[in-house]
């Protein structure tokens, strides 16, 4: 199952409309449609949205991204995030710069509150 597969999937799960998917992340409407439209070799233009698409769904970003296999490498959607292919290596720097953008993220989302 592709990325784009899996989040219609989801949203068809959840009862989740494309206008109210587009609304919460801030989107149109048509670009939700327009990602039906896409090849599974073109760029993505879903995947600069998928923590906001994970978010409204309830999953972490992973779930979108590998399937959830228990014996999969739990690094393999940190890999595909940052390179687009789990197949190359994720660097200690690179661990360390996603928990430092997560631990940004969370202290905004505080200051909002």
């Amino acid at each position: 199952m592709t990325v784009r597969d899996r989040i219609f999937d989801l949203m068809k799960k959840q009862r989740i409309t494309q206008r109210q998917m587009a609304k919460a992340i801030g989107i149109s409407e048509q670009s939700i449609s327009g990602w039906k439209l896409e090849g599974d070799k073109e760029i993505k233009s879903y995947m600069n949205f998928l923590p906001q698409i994970a978010e409204v769904l309830g999953v972490p970003v992973s779930v979108l991204v590998q399937d959830c296999d228990p014996e999969a490498d739990p690094l393999d959607g940190l890999r595909f995030a940052l390179y687009g292919d789990p197949a190359k290596d994720v660097t200690e720097e690179d661990l360390q710069d996603v928990k430092d953008f997560a631990a940004y993220v969370r202290q905004r989302r505080k200051e909002k509150k």
